[in-house]
């Protein structure tokens, strides 16, 4: 009987292995080519103007416009605050600024800086180490990673959906070859947009983590099928998120357990995971990438660099793969967080080349304790601006054996543990709050009346125009429904050349000065009065699909408590609540 019940499990286990290598994945494995974005706007009938008082990146985007016609000599300062890419077609040279050398530029925006090249030239790239990133959708042919893709999935993408700007800057700024802080590193990309899909085809829905919980767990799973000497070390997020937040349960639960598992996940929420804080670094578009002395704090936050508890890492001036084409490039003059998440990934995966038993909390203590403070001019004054990353003096370090025992590593973390002082502490990233100067240009626009032009005059050139989720190409010629999408994710969505809604998801513009994201249900009926009807459990798809009446009040959409939508066109809002907080407000032509 004990001889049967062996022979039994025996050829269970033999049908376990067997199963396993039947579906043990091979690589490369890409399951999806997203064709090239294109960022074709035409020819620009005035040069965008940057406003030093105005903290919005991308006040200059010149990425696919044509140039041709402009006379640009006086336009230097615009230029150095600009983003611009292959597509950019710029006027002849003597109407440009003398000084004004776009190729040295570029160039020096291809180099990581902080000396990551001199690691590089030992051999020190993170071969061997999977950095694993969710983001946007990915030109897999790039020929910055095309190289390191070991694997390219798809959850939450649109059907057909192109190559996207900030999927292709994250993947090569973590890996590329040439722009890259771990140019031999393995790279495991998972596209994905963290929102669902609105009830208006063209216009993207509302912020939804689970998407993102969903591919980080995915990862997971990918990475009990590689070998030892090939694991996944480090999961670059770039995004944060706050309680409450849709999805934010799942995405914390999921990171948690990658990080039970050993990884690093970095992302704009890593002192929740984590905590480790970080801020990016400005610099200036001449200025030498491997010269400390010249970085400086971000234009859009100054705020937090006092502290000294945060590892300080490059962010602006960097040029990137563009979406555009497998040989084609972007330049970015300034950025936010999203730039730094991956550099941080990179610098990661060089260090667990250097010392595969190196974890986050000896990574972080180590980048801390090395990292170099300079002196550096901000807020009209003169101070010290550190520790700034430095990879070469952290590799030493590790080289060493510096703080190898846990106890030396918990020393060195807590003295950087103590909460930043409320006035000091940054914004997560540029667009995670609609600035005040945005929200007050928001303000001015008459909505019940605006064009495109309207917009435009009042809120600057958009970031892109979409529909059904895909950018359009032209400008010039667009369908009579589109959305216009600005910072922060203010959505601004047109029909027929006039605005239908705006869109807000995250605070800061408070209509009627009174009601912003985040406002709480009881706040809200002070401002537009009790329902006129309430309807208990509707179904959230029917919501979405239904045409709402108004001054209805949908409470606990599904089941959900807490989960509900106010409707009142009549006073030209709408709005949808999570945990009886406002999580996304559409502001509307009084009486649509």
């Amino acid at each position: 009987m004990l001889r049967s019940m062996k022979r039994i499990l025996s050829v269970v286990a033999l049908i376990l292995v067997l199963a396993t290598v039947a579906l043990a994945l091979e690589f490369p494995k890409i399951d999806h080519h997203p064709a090239p974005g294109d960022f074709h706007r035409g020819f620009l009938e005035s040069m965008p103007r940057f406003d030093p008082a105005n903290t919005s990146a991308w006040q200059v985007d010149l990425r696919g416009s044509n140039l041709s016609r402009l006379d640009l000599r006086g336009a230097g300062v615009s230029l150095e605050h600009a983003v611009f890419d292959d597509k950019t077609i710029w006027p002849a040279p003597d109407r440009l600024p003398k000084d004004f050398d776009r190729a040295r530029i570029v160039e020096l925006g291809r180099n990581p800086g902080l000396g990551v090249r001199s690691l590089h030239a030992q051999g020190i790239t993170g071969r061997g180490v999977g950095i694993a990133i969710v983001d946007s959708p990915l030109l897999t042919e790039h020929q910055e990673y095309a190289a390191r893709l070991r694997l390219y999935e798809e959850i939450n993408a649109y059907p057909n959906t192109e190559a996207h700007m900030h999927g292709c800057a994250v993947a090569s700024l973590a890996v590329g070859k040439t722009v890259g802080v771990a140019p031999g590193a393995d790279l495991y990309f998972i596209g994905s947009w963290p929102m669902d899909p609105g009830p208006d085809p063209n216009q993207e829905g509302p912020l939804n983590l689970a998407p993102y919980a969903r591919a980080v767990r995915r990862i997971l799973q990918i990475n009990d099928q590689l070998p030892a000497e090939r694991k996944i070390r480090v999961v670059s997020l770039s995004l944060g998120w706050e309680p409450g937040q849709t999805g934010s349960t799942e995405i914390t639960k999921a990171a948690d357990e990658a990080k039970v598992q050993g990884m690093l996940v970095i992302c704009s929420s890593v002192e929740r995971i984590h905590g480790f804080k970080f801020h990016g670094l400005g610099r200036d578009v001449r200025s030498a990438p491997d010269d400390f002395a010249s970085y400086r704090p971000a234009r859009w936050a100054t705020q937090g660099y006092t502290s000294h508890d945060r590892l300080l890492v490059p962010m602006d001036a960097r040029a990137t793969a563009s979406p555009t084409g497998k040989d084609e490039y972007a330049f970015y003059a300034e950025a936010g967080w999203s730039w730094c998440i991956p550099y941080l990934a990179g610098t990661y995966a060089l260090a667990a080349q250097v010392d595969p038993k190196v974890t986050p909390e000896r990574f972080w203590a180590l980048a801390m304790k090395t990292g170099r403070t300079i002196e550096a001019k901000y807020n009209g004054k003169t101070g010290s601006l550190g520790p700034i990353l430095d990879p070469a003096r952290l590799v030493a370090a590790l080289q060493r054996g510096d703080l190898s025992d846990k106890a030396a590593v918990a020393a060195e973390l807590a003295k950087y543990s103590a909460p930043s002082p409320r006035d000091q502490a940054p914004a997560r990233d540029s667009d995670n709050r609609v600035s005040a100067d945005f929200a007050a240009r928001i303000a001015r626009l008459d909505i019940d009346r605006a064009s495109r032009r309207d917009v435009i005059e009042q809120l600057g050139q958009p970031r892109g125009f979409y529909a059904s989720g895909k950018q359009l190409p032209d400008p010039n010629n667009l369908p009579s429904r589109y959305v216009m999408l600005y910072p922060a994710g203010v959505q601004v969505s047109m029909s027929a050349d006039r605005v239908r809604s705006l869109l807000f998801d995250r605070p800061g513009y408070r209509w009627r000065n009174q009601i912003e994201v985040g406002t709480r249900i009881e706040d809200v009926v002070k401002v537009l009065g009790s329902p006129r009807k309430t309807i208990e459990n509707a179904r959230g798809a029917d919501v979405g699909r239904m045409q709402l009446e108004d001054g209805a009040f949908y409470k606990d959409i599904d089941g959900v408590p807490g989960t509900c939508a106010y409707h009142v066109p009549s006073q030209g809002v709408s709005l949808y609540f999570i945990d009886n907080c406002v999580r996304q407000m559409i502001v509307l032509p009084k009486g649509q």
